[in-house]
C-alpha cells in the first residue's frame, strides 16, 4: 500500500509549509528590524506579536502534522510488522488522528475464535482495502496496516 512515492509527497508537503513558514517570518522580520534602527518600540512590538501569532498558527495546523507524517513513514520503513490473518469486519467512518496520520478504525476478526481487533487504515489509503468480509493476512507496523493478501 506505501512506495517510496508517498515519502517523497510528505517531504513535499513538509517543505512546502516550511516555504510557506518562510514567506511569513521574512517580512515581519524586515519590519522588526526597521523598527530597530527607526527606534520605533511599537512597530517592534507589533511585528513581534503579529510574527509569534503566525508562526504560532502555521506550526500547529501545517508544519508539526507534517512532521509527524514524515516521521510515521520513516519509523514505519524501519519498523518491526507483524502479519495477522482476519476477516475484514467494518471499517467506521470517522476519521482519526494517530501517530500524524489521519485513519480510519478497521475492525477485524480473527481467523481463530471469535477475537477481534482494530487497526488503523490511513485514509488516502482506505479505498484499496477490498470489500467487507473478504478473508486477508493483514501486515501490520504498531497498528497500522502497511499492506494486506487476500487469502
Amino acid at each position: 500500500m506505501y512506495s517510496s512515492m508517498d515519502m517523497q509527497e510528505a517531504r513535499r508537503s513538509l517543505n512546502r509549509c516550511c516555504g510557506l513558514l518562510a514567506l511569513i517570518v521574512a517580512p515581519l522580520l524586515a519590519v522588526y528590524v526597521l523598527g530597530v534602527l527607526l527606534g520605533w518600540q511599537g512597530l517592534m512590538l507589533a511585528a513581534l506579536l503579529v510574527g509569534f501569532a503566525c508562526v504560532v498558527f502555521v506550526c500547529d495546523l501545517k508544519l508539526l502534522p507534517a512532521l509527524r507524517y514524515v516521521r510515521f513513514l520513516r519509523d514505519m520503513e524501519r519498523g518491526l510488522r507483524r502479519n495477522v490473518d482476519c476477516v475484514l469486519d467494518r471499517m467506521a467512518e470517522d476519521v482519526q488522528l494517530q501517530d500524524g496520520v489521519h485513519v480510519h478504525a478497521l475492525h477485524v476478526r480473527l481467523k481463530e475464535g471469535s477475537d477481534s481487533r482494530i487497526f488503523y487504515v490511513n485514509v488516502s489509503k482506505a479505498a484499496l482495502l477490498p470489500v467487507m468480509g473478504t478473508e486477508v493476512r493483514i501486515t501490520a507496523y504498531g497498528r497500522h496496516v502497511v499492506d494486506f493478501e487476500v487469502l
